[in-house]
């Protein structure tokens, strides 16, 4: 066994006249890999073998924040089927995990998204040829957990936002009320984004490497959009006297450990910014803890727009969603929860006519 340049461990081993290199950052690593490569020509293909193949590939298709949601599930998944050759994987092992996971209290999302990386991996397998169909095609989520929706914010939380707008952070936050635009989007706008009546969104920032700042085209073509300035807003959006274009609206503040910042602001600074401001002015729990999301107020954008009577594909280009049952199923909740509102108020309107009737009746016994 051989160490490389780059610090990894190299072994080679002939197999029918051809050679094979397998590398680790230890020998043990190597030896480990070595191992299951003889256990694979033993059984066939483990399951773990056919993961990291998929991996290979299909981490060049997707976003970092989307391989960081999938690689807790991925890593479990593996811990307990890396070692059974997938053509030995049921649809019963792949229930079996969806039932642990329901009852150890994970959403349905997140079970759903478990399910669909089983599905991913095992079709890898299917395309390879290691087996003859994919066993989780047919398995269903498990019954009892809930999708968690984030609420809207009330119009309590609507007035405290717009009637603290001079608080540190206060216009960032009206911004995203009365755009429903995502935080990523508006901690990357500059003052060449805001026109009279519109923003152009065309960017976001991306905090999946070391938490650092990186300016990226949006997820989706839909993201690539312009959104309307509500008259609320429009007196908080004042471009500074000698502010460029190129200027954020938002940029990093200056510190002790960092003067001279004008950047964009970091994830730790965002967070830390967003934390001060829900304390400012009330939005936290008994422990502290901020209880408004920037995402809640995305959802909020959506209600106001749903109550005011704004059709569902206008509000799915405002807010940039890719598709529109993304923003059909936002709607089809609020017209559930409007149902059950106006039920109520009907059953308060008749119950009051008919106490009133009561009322008369006796009014005439007498």
């Amino acid at each position: 066994m051989v160490r490389r340049k780059d610090g990894r461990f190299q072994e080679t081993v002939t197999i029918n006249g051809k050679r094979k290199y397998f590398y680790g950052k230890s020998k043990a690593e190597v030896l480990r890999k070595m191992a299951a490569f003889q256990q694979e020509q033993n059984r066939g293909a483990l399951f773990s073998s056919v993961a990291e193949a998929w991996e290979g590939v299909h981490r060049e298709e997707i976003g970092e924040k989307t391989w960081l949601n999938y690689k807790p599930h991925y890593k479990e998944i593996i811990d307990q089927h890396g070692n059974t050759p997938v053509s030995e994987i049921t649809a019963q092992d792949v229930v079996a995990d969806l039932r642990r996971a329901a009852a150890q209290g994970r959403s349905i999302t997140i079970i759903s998204t478990r399910r669909s990386i089983y599905r991913m991996i095992l079709d890898h397998a299917l395309a390879s040829g290691l087996i003859p169909y994919n066993p989780a095609i047919g398995v269903q989520l498990p019954k009892g957990p809930k999708r968690r929706r984030r609420e809207a914010p009330d119009d309590s939380t609507m007035e405290t936002i717009l009637a603290n707008t001079d608080k540190p952070f206060g216009v960032f936050v009206a911004l995203l009320a009365l755009t429903g635009l995502r935080k990523s989007e508006a901690l990357a706008l500059t003052w060449g984004d805001i026109k009279k009546d519109r923003i152009t969104v065309n960017k976001a920032l991306d905090y999946t490497v070391h938490s650092r700042p990186k300016v990226k085209p949006p997820k989706t073509e839909a993201g690539n959009r312009e959104v309307p300035i509500l008259s609320p807003l429009r007196p908080l959006l004042k471009r500074p006297k000698g502010a460029a274009d190129t200027d954020l609206l938002f940029p990093s503040k200056p510190s002790n450990r960092n003067p001279s910042a004008s950047g964009h602001m970091t994830e730790r600074e965002y967070e830390g910014a967003w934390k001060r401001y829900c304390a400012a002015v009330g939005f936290v729990d008994v422990t502290g803890k901020p209880t408004l999301t920037a995402h809640q107020l995305r959802h909020g954008m959506a209600t106001m727009g749903f109550e005011a009577g704004v059709d569902e594909l206008t509000m799915q280009a405002i807010l940039g969603h890719a598709s529109p049952t993304t923003t059909r199923d936002i709607y089809t909740h609020l017209r559930a929860a409007h149902r059950v509102k106006e039920i109520e108020n009907l059953d308060g309107m008749i119950s009051k006519m008919v106490s009133k009737s009561l009322q008369t009746v006796e009014n005439k016994e007498k």
